[in-house]
């Protein structure tokens, strides 16, 4: 988590939990804690919508991997500094791939 009166970009939040790009809009996490927590943390720091969703991503599927889709329409439907999850982010393992999807809203 940020530190109160962090002022991180939301690169240098995504850096710090070991977020990977994923086309323009998704990042993916190897560990699903590290999605949630870096969620909020950039959630905290930028009027950004934030979708969550835990699923599989094949390698070279991504960005078109429909985990990355779910996670991107729950990004549409979120509100400016809102952070909407998926239900299968109720049964995340440790070591679920999770994609994040965010949209900057002013």
């Amino acid at each position: 988590m940020l530190a109160h009166g962090d002022r991180a970009s939301p690169a240098e939040i995504v850096a710090r939990y070991a977020g990977t790009a994923v086309g323009d809009r998704a990042l993916v996490f190897r560990i699903a804690a590290q999605a949630v927590h870096c969620a909020v943390a950039v959630e905290e720091a930028s009027a950004t919508a934030i979708g969550l969703h835990a699923g599989e991503i094949a390698a070279g599927q991504a960005p078109a991997a429909p985990a990355v889709a779910l996670a991107g329409r729950l990004a549409t439907l979120a509100r400016a500094g809102q952070v909407l999850a998926s239900r299968s982010c109720a049964s995340w393992r440790p070591a679920t791939p999770t994609c994040v999807s965010g949209r900057r809203v002013r």
